[in-house]
Order: structure tokens, then sequence, then C-alpha cells
């Protein structure tokens, strides 16, 4: 018996890496970490994402336009959801943002998302 996985799909903080609250990034301005990230399907298990090409995108979360285009992601365990992820430039502003991570494969396309990220002036 298969296990059809449904929407909508989410991206978390590893749970080792994040403390607290794994539903958002909380950063400062200048920094640019790299974050290990988890993918997940509608109803909290682990989304396996072997096979798929990955991309990523930075919106800024009060006007919606996008921040950073074409963000790499890296699969860090394919199998168990995981990914790797550095901002391609330092935060400048303060602000909210939203990443969202594409997953595409032959005739099938999922985003992840959005992962709410803090950005906080020093």
């Amino acid at each position: 018996m298969a296990i059809l996985r449904e929407g909508p799909w989410r991206i978390y903080q590893s749970p080792e890496t994040c403390g607290d609250d794994a539903s958002a990034i909380d950063t400062f301005v200048g920094n640019a970490h790299e974050y290990e990230l988890e993918a997940r399907a509608g109803d909290g298990t682990v989304l396996d994402i072997t096979g798929y090409t990955l991309g990523g995108k930075v919106y800024n979360a009060s006007t919606g336009a996008v921040l950073l285009n074409s963000e790499t992601i890296t699969a860090a365990y394919a199998a168990g959801g995981r990914v790797t992820w550095t901002p391609s430039t330092a935060w400048a502003t303060a602000g909210t943002y939203r990443l969202t991570i594409s997953l595409t494969a032959t005739g099938e396309a999922i985003i992840l998302g959005p992962l709410e990220i803090k950005v906080r002036a020093r």
C-alpha cells in the first residue's frame, strides 16, 4: 500500500539546530548563516525529496516582492527531507521575509513553505 502525502507542504528548521521554535528563522542584519531545514507533508511526516531538483526564493512579507530569486538549496539527507540553505547575500534590512523551496521532477512541482524569517536590527 502506498502512502499519499498531501499539502500544505511545509518547511521547518531542523529540531536539533533551532531551539524552541522550528517554524521561523530569527536572525540579525548582516548575518548569512547556513540553515538546516526539513521538508514535511501536511500531516507532519517528513517528505522524501530524493530525485527532486531544489530551488528557493525569498519574499518580503509585507510587500510580496522577491528579495532573493535563485537561492541554492542542497539536499543534505534527501530521504529524511533534510536540506541546507545559506542566503546568497547577508541580510541588509530588518524586517520579515518568507522562504519558499521548489521541488521539481518530471511532471511534478511542489512548493514548500513559506518559512518565516525575522531579521532584526542589532
